[in-house]
């Protein structure tokens, strides 16, 4: 049986804890690239198996939500990518 046909399978993750971190103090916030991957790979993953649920793996950290800093990874605006099915944090 396929991955993408196994009904034992919740969920897929994108990546356990993607950063676009350094590149400069906006990208660190604004989250442009890696949002811009999310909603890439996620159309893939959606496009292979539209059958299971499917979350970003993202950490939750920012300034602004009081958990570590701005390391290029915002979980509010990665998490509303239309290929976002579930959130969860990994502090």
């Amino acid at each position: 049986m396929k991955y993408k046909d196994e009904p034992a399978i919740f969920a897929w993750e994108l990546m356990n804890e993607p950063r676009y971190e350094g590149q400069s103090a906006a990208e660190n916030v604004d989250d442009t690239t890696l949002r811009a991957w999310v909603d890439e790979m996620g159309a893939l993953v959606e496009s292979i198996d539209p059958n299971h649920l499917l979350g970003a793996g993202i950490e939750g950290h920012g300034t602004k939500y009081g958990f570590g800093g701005d390391s290029g990874n915002p979980f509010v605006h990665t998490q509303k990518s239309p290929y976002i099915d579930f959130t969860s944090a990994h502090p």
